[in-house]
């Protein structure tokens, strides 16, 4: 993990998205049908999120160099799409270029950041948001300790618009209200995995805690904490994340949004399918046949952190199940899946949500 600056730089920073940039799409034909993906919108908009989040005044150029605010700007950035592509892809990326200039015009460097997502199916753009995001945390981390930015900014500035308001909610109100954070190293499948855990958790928080708690779902977190939370900016171990989530500029949007426990939830399922099991196709038609089967556990282990007193509500709490998967096929697949996942999230949730009376 690197290090980096958790916190708003105190820089006016330009940043000129070009026409290229801008209109980005990714166009491809498979078979008989003409696909087109969008880079440029989401690329726009969420760059966007991301420099407003880490530096104290971002401008949009819509001409560089020669624009009449460059002698006001510490840093103009221009970022380009180098390549992207998401069509027919089990793991759509996105790969920028971003060259940083200072105020007279003269490169400083050049970052190059890729990002990654996860697609539902190989002909859907559902992942490039999620690419896009990846490559923000890459790169917010990457700028906020890049030497030049580094040097550029005072160890004792003052804070001006970025400055944390004291936790609680936008009224004053004490904050009450719980969100889940699922941890670990994330690839395709852990994402998919960790979406369903959080909508798991959500909801049976829902139904069992008091009418004084309300649940703040994750990717509202998320995104009101753009990119701070996102992979690649957030360390995935539970010691990191508490640093993280200590820092004021967390926590103050946390009370935002009417945060005071997070559930920081990881959970590992071990198993394996054997038995003579097999799908095949040929002039004659295609099927399946045999038989296959294992035993699956799940092991989901949640703290309750309460970010008020910047401490574990209980020792952490560890729900465990065990179930049997099986797929049986005779022409066609008929298949049962363990729901060791579902019986550990219900449990958990049911224990959390007594702490929480």
């Amino acid at each position: 993990m690197s290090t980096y600056r958790l916190e708003k730089l105190p820089l006016a920073v330009g940043v000129h998205y070009t026409a290229e940039f801008r209109n980005y799409k990714e166009k491809i034909r498979l078979g008989l049908s003409n696909y087109e993906t969008d880079f440029g919108t989401p690329s726009v908009v969420l760059f966007g999120g991301a420099m407003s989040a880490l530096f104290e005044k971002v401008i949009p150029l819509d001409k560089w160099p020669q624009n009449e605010q460059d002698a006001l700007l510490d840093l103009v950035i221009v970022p380009r799409i180098q390549s992207a592509a998401a069509i027919g892809k089990p793991e759509p990326y996105i790969r920028y270029i971003v060259a940083l200039y200072g105020s007279s015009g003269a490169e400083i460097s050049t970052l190059e950041v890729e990002g990654h997502g996860w697609s539902k199916t190989y002909l859907s753009d559902y992942s490039v948001p999620d690419a896009i995001l990846n490559a923000m945390g890459q790169l917010v981390v990457r700028l906020s300790s890049d030497p030049w930015i580094v040097a550029r900014v005072s160890p004792g500035h003052a804070r001006t618009a970025s400055q944390p308001r004291p936790q609680g909610t936008a009224e004053g109100k004490a904050a009450s209200g719980v969100s889940v954070m699922v941890l670990g190293p994330e690839t395709r499948d852990d994402r998919q995995k960790r979406d369903n855990l959080e909508n798991c958790l959500e909801s049976a928080f829902k139904a069992n805690v008091g009418k004084g708690t309300s649940v703040v779902p994750a990717k509202e977190v998320r995104g009101r904490l753009f990119p701070w939370l996102e992979r690649g900016v957030a360390p995935f171990d539970e010691e990191g994340f508490k640093r993280v989530i200590a820092n004021p500029l967390i926590t103050s949007g946390l009370g935002q949004l009417g945060v005071r426990y997070l559930a920081l939830a990881s959970m590992v399922t071990k198993g394996q399918m054997g038995g003579p099991f097999a799908c095949g196709g040929s002039a004659m038609g295609a099927g399946c046949f045999g038989a296959s089967s294992g035993e699956y556990e799940s092991a989901l282990t949640v703290t309750l952190w309460d970010l008020t007193a910047s401490a574990a509500v209980a020792a952490p709490l560890v729900a465990q199940a065990k179930g049997t998967s099986w797929i049986v096929g005779f022409i066609f697949p008929i298949w049962h899946s363990a729901e060791t996942a579902s019986k550990v999230c219900a449990e958990a949730a049911a224990s959390i949500s007594r702490l929480l009376q």
